[in-house]
């Protein structure tokens, strides 16, 4: 039985005084609110830990993205189906700052993570995009050398960032799958340099 199972009655009767966060390998694996607050704080920022890495990412984040709006938005605006492209961005950051499992793995990851769904874009309520339009949009992106540059370069101010959170919230960054998308693009033209 996993640890979550293990203590069960104690997280949940904690979660009627104040929200717990059970992680599991070093990430979020769980959170538990009392129906009562979730009622009264839909806004899921109230939610996030503030001592979590990503909590003080989000606006700097945001800034290097807004840099390449234009470029962006020109990459998927042609399918009127395509999600925005700045949760996108930021969804490949959580998927390569955290080592998570194929695209299917980071729909699934981005549907039930609260803090991973804050940091993307979506509030408690919002549909996430279909599993397929997430993987088109990431798929083209990433075809592009500019912004495989710029997912290297928030990994970096990632990894610069680290000091605001605590140990307990560990990046465990994949440079494979940094230098696939690296050598992906490389192959179409110039190297993208390494973060």
């Amino acid at each position: 039985m996993n640890e979550c199972g293990k203590k069960f009655g104690t997280y949940a009767a904690k979660a009627a005084e104040d929200d717990v966060c059970v992680t599991r390998y070093g990430k979020p694996s769980i959170w538990m609110i009392s129906h009562a607050k979730h009622a009264r704080s839909p806004d899921i920022e109230k939610l996030i830990p503030r001592d979590h890495p990503l909590y003080h990412l989000r606006e700097p984040v945001d800034a290097k993205i807004a840099a390449h709006a234009g470029l962006l938005h020109q990459l998927l605006c042609d399918n009127p189906r395509s999600p925005e492209p700045e949760p996108v961005v930021r969804a490949l950051l959580i998927y390569a700052l955290f080592s998570i499992g194929p695209d299917r793995a980071l729909h699934f990851e981005i549907s039930y993570n609260m803090l991973y769904r804050w940091f993307v874009g979506f509030t408690l309520f919002d549909d996430i995009w279909p599993q397929e339009t997430m993987s088109d949009a990431t798929r083209r992106l990433l075809a592009h050398r500019d912004v495989v540059t710029l997912v290297h370069d928030l990994v970096a101010l990632a990894k610069s960032m680290r000091s605001f959170g605590t140990d307990e919230y560990e990046f465990r960054i994949n440079y494979a799958l940094l230098d696939a998308w690296r050598l992906g693009v490389a192959s179409q033209g110039e190297p993208v340099p390494l973060a």
